[in-house]
């Protein structure tokens, strides 16, 4: 189940196309096509908080995998307008949102203390060879038409079936269990600004390694995908890894991750060959899955135990957050340096 969050970034692969097919819209625009999934996806980690009263978990995630194969159906049938582009990116993510976030909520109710990080670590790790293998057939499928790119969502189909059957039904929430807790402090408030940062920061890669291929025609469209599953391999091994890393670093985990990732973009904006391009994305990969896991496990511990599927929610959707706002802020910083985004 972990292995579908990903998908969203499969997008990535088509943005220098996208842009050249739709030359009328802005930069950002263009980019839009990838982001609106977070900004929907955001929403959905909202929503979810309320909607767990409502529905059992095993349902909520039954809904967000069916949503995520019909916004690519959609997709797959309208692709001639950008408008439509943005439709079936909100429904992805919408159903992207919920995922994310009872796919973490579920080893947190189920799993505690080392068992639980040990956990943590390998879903990051899943996440990563998830969308490892969702960006390589992206870039397969893009290569033979850009908007089969699509069809990488119908393995929510498979996921959908798995979950059905092996998945616990599970119970409502209570809303007693969190009524008289205390989810808001400074502790969670710092995890959630932090990632925000991050996000803003790790971001950039996912959403400007195929205009720069193309800028500097270091890569084709195909390549695209080896640079972005180059990111989500390295992620892979650092998540699977963060049990050890963790215990070198504890606290500096995350700002080891931020250099990380400050690395590895400063290497891709200098970068003279595409195996440069490869080894800044997977410094960024190895930032994000060593730092991700760390904030969860950071956030749902500093919440009592009723209110942790609250508190990764409000990190997640700080992340989401950030992901969304990141080709607003970099673009505009680049703007202000008189630079431009894809060279940047």
């Amino acid at each position: 189940m972990s292995g579908v969050v990903m998908s969203p970034s499969a997008l990535s692969v088509i943005l220098a196309k996208v842009r050249e097919l739709f030359p009328a819209a802005s930069l950002s625009g263009v980019q839009m096509v990838l982001t609106l999934s977070t900004l929907a996806s955001l929403t959905a980690i909202l929503l979810s908080g309320k909607i767990i009263y409502y529905m059992t978990k095993k349902n909520m995630v039954l809904t967000a995998l069916l949503m995520m194969s019909m916004g690519g159906l959609f997709a797959l049938s309208f692709h001639e307008q950008l408008s439509t582009l943005y439709i079936a990116a909100i429904v992805i993510g919408l159903g992207q949102g919920i995922v994310m976030t009872l796919s973490t909520a579920l080893i947190a109710d189920y799993f505690e203390n080392g068992e639980r990080s040990s956990l943590m670590g390998k879903q990051s790790g899943i996440l990563s060879i998830g969308g490892t293998m969702i960006l390589l057939c992206a870039g397969w499928l893009s290569s033979i038409n850009w908007y089969y790119v699509y069809f990488v969502y119908l393995i929510t189909i498979p996921v959908l079936l798995v979950v059905y059957f092996l998945l616990p039904k599970g119970e409502k929430a209570k809303k007693a269990d969190v009524a008289a807790i205390k989810i808001f402090n400074p502790t969670l408030l710092y995890y959630c600004l932090l990632i925000f940062f991050f996000s803003v920061c790790q971001y950039t890669y996912s959403t400007n390694v195929a205009l720069l291929l193309k800028h500097t025609g270091l890569g084709t469209q195909a390549l695209t995908g080896v640079a972005t599953a180059c990111f989500s391999t390295a992620s892979f091994v650092s998540g699977m890894m963060m049990g050890r890393i963790y215990k070198r670093l504890k606290t500096y985990t995350i700002t080891v991750g931020l250099a990380s990732i400050a690395g590895g973009l400063l290497l891709c904006s200098w970068a003279p060959s595409l195996l440069v391009v490869f080894l800044g994305g997977a410094m960024v990969g190895m930032g994000v899955g060593a730092s991700i896991p760390t904030g969860i496990i950071a956030s749902a511990s500093s919440v009592p135990p009723a209110g942790s599927t609250i508190a990764i929610a409000l990190f997640t959707a700080s992340s989401s957050f950030g992901l969304f706002c990141s080709p607003i802020i970099v673009n505009n910083v680049t703007a202000l340096t008189g630079s431009t985004t894809e060279s940047a």
